[in-house]
């Protein structure tokens, strides 16, 4: 191959590229807010980003979101484990994260130890694999859901312990257990104000007595249990 040759077939490859990484970002937000700069197409406030492995690559998406930087919000939405892998390869600096929803996909919790460093407010964990024993620290964290994912006792304190200034918090369908709850401390955050809990397996005289103790430890907080007068 000529050496004029070899030049095209490398600007075939980066003008491909940077397509398919404005083609990936341009299908999530205005394009009123983009704007060229230099060599660059630049978004000029934080993206919010939906991806679904059957509308695009993850290493395209990955690397996308790597090269143009701030992403606010990000929606996950049935993504198996080997795409979810090839995407966060590529994607590493995630600190600019305020708002994290995972539905239907594989995440696990390697996945989710790489957003540590970003400053989470709000996270909804929906049918995956995360349990809640590495959440990173999120100090702004105040709503936080997971529902049909196996989140542990331990998985509750750690999370405690991570998100001190929670004011909502919700557990559908998880592993977490009475005596989990009851041990964890969730009670006397002083910033919750609601902590709903279905699908817990446990008789009722023992979520009765849940409930009691909840409002003994913080008469403030509003605890919603799988109870009939509910």
């Amino acid at each position: 191959m000529s050496w004029l040759g070899l030049l095209l077939a490398l600007a075939t490859v980066w003008v491909a590229v940077r397509w398919t990484h404005f083609g990936v970002l341009s299908g999530n937000g205005d394009k009123d807010l983009w704007s060229h700069e230099g060599d660059s197409w630049v978004w000029r406030q934080p993206l919010d980003v939906d991806l679904n492995e059957d509308e695009v690559g993850a290493v395209s998406a990955g690397a996308a979101l790597e090269h143009y930087g701030s992403v606010r919000t990000l929606t996950l939405r049935r993504n198996t484990a080997a795409w979810l892998d090839a995407f966060f390869s590529q994607w590493r600096h995630r600190q600019s994260v305020e708002v994290l929803m995972v539905m239907y996909s594989e995440m696990n919790d390697a996945h989710l130890a790489g957003f540590a460093g970003a400053d989470l407010k709000s996270a909804i964990f929906n049918n995956n694999l995360v349990s809640g024993e590495v959440f990173p620290p999120s100090p702004h964290l105040t709503y936080l859901e997971y529902n049909g994912t196996p989140v542990t006792d331990a998985g509750l304190r750690h999370l405690m312990r991570q998100c001190p200034h929670l004011e909502r918090l919700c557990l559908y369908a998880t592993g977490v257990t009475v005596a989990g709850v009851r041990a964890s401390g969730v009670f006397k955050m002083p910033a919750l104000k609601r902590l709903e809990i279905h699908g817990m397996q446990a008789p009722e005289v023992e979520l009765r007595a849940l409930k009691k103790n909840a409002a003994e430890a913080n008469p403030a907080l509003h605890l919603y249990l799988d109870l009939p007068d509910e």
